[in-house]
């Protein structure tokens, strides 16, 4: 347990938040918590992306510190961190690299619950749910030493991490780097994806095959093709 200013939280405290608003938001989650959650985003810009880069792998947030014009403060962070929501509202690859995304299948009317029946059944498996994360994290921790990958990717602790798990759980030998690396591709189609231009492009590339121009005039082809609203050449650059 850790003291806070009224009471105290447990290590594995996490709280669900909502809309992230600016870097204010992130510091104060990290200060009254180990995991830092967010509740159902739609969208994150540009500036929080980078910022949660920072706080997932370790890094300085300075802020102007109150009331004064020149002093900062720079908070030290590194914290997990969860966010959820109906669209995937990451969208920079610094920080989709640094995260592991999974679609949840959506759950049936007849598959239902109401609040008060989930919560009675998560207090009465809750013990065994706990014990057995700990037994799991124990038998890790005693094969990780053990650990060797000749092909180190990004978040290489995290991987390494789950290879010890694969070893523990008597996995098929590589299954968890193969997991891991299907959905960073993924994450990355996905997000490619997700921008109008480039879902334009990959149709035009399909029926010209190729391209020999400006951007100005790559738009003015594409624009052909499928209707891009408020686009400009800058933006299909920013966007290749």
């Amino acid at each position: 347990m850790y003291k806070q200013r009224r009471g105290t939280r447990s290590y594995c405290s996490c709280r669900n938040r909502g809309v992230l608003r600016n870097v204010d938001d992130i510091v104060i989650a990290a200060a009254n918590g180990y995991v830092i959650s967010f509740n159902n985003l739609s969208h994150l810009n540009k500036l929080s992306q980078d910022d949660l880069c920072s706080v997932s792998t370790g890094g300085g947030i300075g802020k102007r510190e109150l009331y004064k014009n020149l002093d900062e403060i720079l908070v030290d962070i590194k914290r997990p961190l969860i966010m959820n929501g109906i669209n995937n509202p990451v969208t920079a690859s610094d920080l989709i690299s640094r995260c592991i995304i999974l679609e949840l299948p959506e759950i049936k009317n007849d598959n239902r619950k109401s609040a008060k029946q989930l919560q009675k059944e998560f207090v009465h498996d809750h013990p065994r749910i706990l014990g057995g994360l700990y037994d799991l994290y124990v038998a890790v921790l005693r094969v990780m030493p053990e650990v060797s990958l000749t092909d180190m990717p990004r978040l290489a602790d995290f991987v390494i991490l789950g290879t010890a798990m694969e070893v523990v759980l008597k996995l098929e030998q590589g299954s968890f780097v193969k997991l891991f690396n299907s959905n960073m591709q993924s994450s990355m189609l996905n997000t490619v994806y997700s921008h109008t231009i480039m879902v334009a492009l990959s149709r035009f590339i399909v029926a010209e095959k190729k391209f020999r121009g400006t951007f100005t005039q790559l738009l003015i082809a594409i624009h052909k093709s499928v209707s891009i609203v408020g686009k400009s050449a800058c933006c299909v650059l920013s966007v290749l």
